[in-house]
């Protein structure tokens, strides 16, 4: 097995500034919030639903000067230092007029402000690429030898354009287009790396991934001018970089009327300068250009170590799907599928993207899995922590059979991705430290005053994403070290339990998941994040992957332990950081003459062995409460409402659970469970109402413990010795009463049609359906003009290559689909929903009649 990288010394940047990695940037602490663009929902949802959940994650941005956002975040640029020479030139050619007869100048394009040119936006701010051209051209003619233009600056505000993915059909009002274009490298086939010339329909001005930089205008400066354009470069920056998995950050510009601002985005972080006016100042758009202009692209944003690829499909030489080739130290890997990106939809994020893979120069192909993540700077790698785990395991456990290993995915490679100058960190991109000066709302209002905070502080990165909440501004400082970029490669595929459909199949799952955590425990390593998604289904064992949040059992305090998890598995300590089964001992002291009587002192509350156990049970409890039986009798549209009810009252998408969550863990109150669930389930709601009291019983007997909490506490979780308290019979039990035929999703509109897979091509269509997490498409050869129809008819042929996919017709592409597992959404179109939903008490004799109303065709068996 390959090395995880090790770490590089410090490297001089291209500006000649010292670039490190270990840099600490001061923020708050805060809480992890729950984020709407953590949801499924947000992935599935059309182009305005998007931006809605950004500017809600976000809400307000961090502004810095203008000097500082030349010095730290442009590109360096050797034209620069040419600047004065480069107006003069731009005053001989007449792009810049004195005016008001004094020696200031404006630009020629604009004699008058834009609120007053009597003319139409698009018509007013078309001479924004004219006079970007305008200082290119006299930059050259300054510096004869210096580099040649990399990008070009265009206004096109009418024009969509060509994306990977759904909802790529937005415009902006103006846009830097890379001239090296960033389309695929075509092949001969899946797996062949004979290089074939490109098709047509890749040469486009129009592809999204060349966009680097894109611009709002608006000729008035109102309060919902600027919200309009804050809110559409901030929701089509972040569709770019969720769509392109090439992207590590982009740059932006919003003007209403004299009024701009220059941005950033990126995983890590996202700035606003602070405004100024383009026409008066005109000396920082003259540098914004020639930064953008002259820069490599990787100072753009891009990664140069992803290749796009593309290859026609074996039955239709016509029709090519995208594909991407990454590298990780000496070996490369295209892309067969992506299993799981929609937490890569958010801006601030780990930006969490896992492929099905092989690795290019193996002649059997063999699949593999590879994430790429961003996490922060100062965080161990997954390969670290899983190392750390086992040698803890054995540690405490000599002479442990090492088939334990077998209960964890197995890395082969994992490293922190470099790029030219140094490893992928904040620090590259962020040259210096940032001073905040204000933060600024998305959302402006006439009467809204901008948030401030104490004047010369460092620029606030919350832990766990968000600018915008308020208790970023009055938590505590502390230190956080941005995010860096990190590649790692998997032996195992796997299925996630959010897809495994079988009921019974699951549950058995779930037993060997919880061998997985007792082997966590022998080692004190307490999870944090057990999902769905993070239980992996190999062969018939169930396999504990991403452990990046895992930890060392009372390692840290209560400051460093912040809430982790995905909030509908997410234990209900844990959610209102609280221990709910602790009982104070009772004692009573003697009291003392002159004393005050001792006051009781309460545990510190952190995330314990239970917590994760307590994971799996909701992973169960999910399952059960969000599916039906793909039958007719499992389809009846009126169980299926109350179903869906009692579904969004139990688990809903915050972080506090909410009354019902909780009382249906402490006191066994499962509501309406047993009236609107299908009568298949029963057995296995029967069974799940003891597993509930075991998992009461454990805790209970845990914190009974005399010192909790210690490890040595929880030392009978995990017991088999009482058979009526056995965690282990407990899941074993349900899973033997569990539904042992096909199921689907509550939000499955057809029964017959598993969500598919995802793949990608160019779109340019903007339909308002909700499948963009996962959706699966093919690009047709033809012209643009036939490109932009489409049609949704379905076929039931299949498909040899690339292997478990769908094709969707995209042009003249007809939609197809293949055989293989399909991709389902992990959590129900409804999960929006936050607030109480009143409950409804219907007894089962009123419904016994509808069991049969409806109507569907059987799903395939997983």
């Amino acid at each position: 097995m390959d090395s995880h990288a090790s770490e590089p010394p410090r490297t001089p940047s291209p500006s000649g500034r010292p670039t490190d990695p270990t840099r600490e940037i001061s923020v708050k602490a805060t809480p992890r919030n729950h984020r709407r663009t953590e949801n499924m929902s947000h992935a599935t949802g059309n182009m305005e639903a998007h931006r809605a959940d950004v500017v809600e994650d976000l809400v307000q941005i961090p502004e810095i000067s203008l000097e500082d956002y030349k010095k730290s975040i442009l590109p360096p640029c050797d034209y620069l230092d040419y600047v004065d020479k480069i107006i003069e030139a731009l005053q001989r050619e007449g792009t810049l007029i004195p005016f008001d007869g004094t020696s200031n100048l404006r630009w020629s394009a604009f004699l008058n402000d834009p609120k007053d040119s009597g003319r139409l936006e698009d018509d007013t701010f078309k001479h924004m690429a004219t006079i970007a051209a305008d200082i290119v051209k006299a930059a050259r003619e300054v510096y004869k030898d210096g580099p040649e233009p990399t990008t070009v600056m265009e206004c096109k505000p009418n024009e969509t354009i060509l994306s990977e993915g759904r909802n790529g059909g937005f415009r902006s009002d103006g846009h830097y287009r890379i001239l090296q274009s960033r389309r695929p490298r075509c092949f001969k086939g899946a797996t062949s790396e004979e290089v074939v010339d490109v098709p047509p329909q890749f040469v486009s001005d129009r592809l999204a991934c060349d966009r680097l930089a894109l611009e709002e205008y608006k000729k008035k400066d109102r309060p919902e001018d600027r919200s309009d354009d804050f809110a559409k470069l901030v929701g089509n920056a972040s569709q770019h970089m969720y769509a392109d998995p090439t992207r590590r950050f982009m740059f932006g510009t919003t003007i209403e009327d004299t009024n701009t601002r220059f941005w950033f985005f990126s995983r890590a972080i996202v700035l606003t300068s602070e405004p100024f006016n383009f026409i008066e100042q005109y000396t920082h758009l003259i540098e914004y250009v020639l930064s953008l202009s002259f820069g490599t692209a990787e100072e753009l944003g891009y990664d140069m170590s992803i290749d796009r690829v593309a290859y026609p499909l074996a039955k239709d030489s016509s029709e090519y799907t995208i594909q991407y080739q990454y590298r990780v130290g000496e070996k490369t890997y295209r892309t067969i599928e992506c299993l799981s990106s929609f937490r890569a939809s958010g801006l601030l994020s780990r930006a969490t993207r896992v492929w099905r893979v092989f690795q290019l120069d193996d002649p059997d192909h063999q699949e593999r899995a590879l994430k790429d993540v961003w996490i922060p700077s100062d965080a161990k790698t997954e390969f670290d922590i899983q190392q750390e785990i086992f040698h803890s395991i054995e540690g405490n456990r000599p002479g442990i059979d090492l088939k334990y290993r077998e209960h964890f995915v197995e890395i082969l490679q994992c490293e922190v991705v470099r790029t030219s100058v140094a490893q992928d960190d904040m620090p590259v991109f962020v040259r210096q430290r940032l001073v905040i000066k204000e933060h600024v709302p998305l959302r402006q209002s006439a009467t809204a005053k901008r948030s401030r905070i104490m004047s010369g502080s460092n620029v606030a990165v919350p832990a766990g994403g968000s600018y915008a909440n308020t208790n970023v501004i009055s938590g505590l400082q502390r230190l956080y070290k941005g995010r860096k970029h990190v590649r790692v490669v998997f032996a195992d595929v796997g299925t996630p339990l959010s897809e495994v459909r079988n009921h019974s199949i699951l549950f058995r799952a779930l037993v060997s998941a919880l061998k997985g955590l007792e082997y966590m425990f022998i080692g004190h390593y307490v999870h944090r994040d057990i999902s769905a998604g993070n239980v992996l289904l190999c062969g018939e064992m169930a396999k504990i992957s991403d452990l990046e949040y895992a930890k060392r059992f009372l390692s840290e305090g209560p400051k460093n332990d912040p809430k982790t998890g995905t909030p509908v598995y997410m234990a209900v300590e844990v959610q209102e950081s609280r221990y709910e089964f602790y009982v104070p001992p009772k004692d009573n002291p003697k009291p003392v003459r002159g004393k005050p009587p001792p006051s009781r002192v309460e545990p510190i509350f952190l995330h314990n062995y239970l917590h994760d156990v307590e994971s799996l049970f909701w992973v169960g409890l999910h399952t059960l409460f969000s599916t039906v039986p793909a039958t007719p009798a499992g389809a009846s549209p009126t169980l299926r409402k109350l179903q869906s009810k009692l579904f969004n009252r139990i688990f809903r998408h915050c972080l506090d659970g909410g009354p019902d969550r909780r009382d249906l863990l402490v006191t066994g109150n499962f509501l309406d469970a047993a009236v609107v669930l299908p009568l298949d389930y029963q057995k296995a709601l029967e069974q799940t109402h003891f597993l509930q009291s075991v998992l009461v019983f454990k805790y209970k007997q845990a914190y009974d413990e005399p010192g909790f909490p210690q490890h040595e506490n929880f030392n009978s979780v995990y017991s088999t010795e009482d058979s009526d308290v056995n965690l282990f019979s407990a899941f074993e039990t349900v899973a033997e009463g569990a539904y042992n035929g096909d199921t689907q999703l509550l939000s499955d509109k057809v029964i017959d049609t598993p969500a598919p897979s995802r793949a990608m091509s160019l779109r340019e269509d903007n339909d308002d359906d909700d499948d963009r997490a996962h959706d699966q498409s093919y690009v047709s050869i033809g012209s643009e003009s036939e490109s932009s129809e489409s049609s949704g008819s379905e076929e039931d042929e299949e498909d040899e290559e690339p292997p478990n996919k769908i094709r969707r017709k995209v042009g003249n592409a007809t939609q197809k689909k293949a055989s293989g597992r399909g991709r389902v959404e992990e959590s129900l179109d409804s999960n929006r929903s936050a607030g109480k939903r009143k409950s409804t008490h219907t007894h089962r004799e009123s419904v016994a009649g509808t069991r049969s109303t409806g109507s569907g065709k059987r799903k395939r068996q997983l």
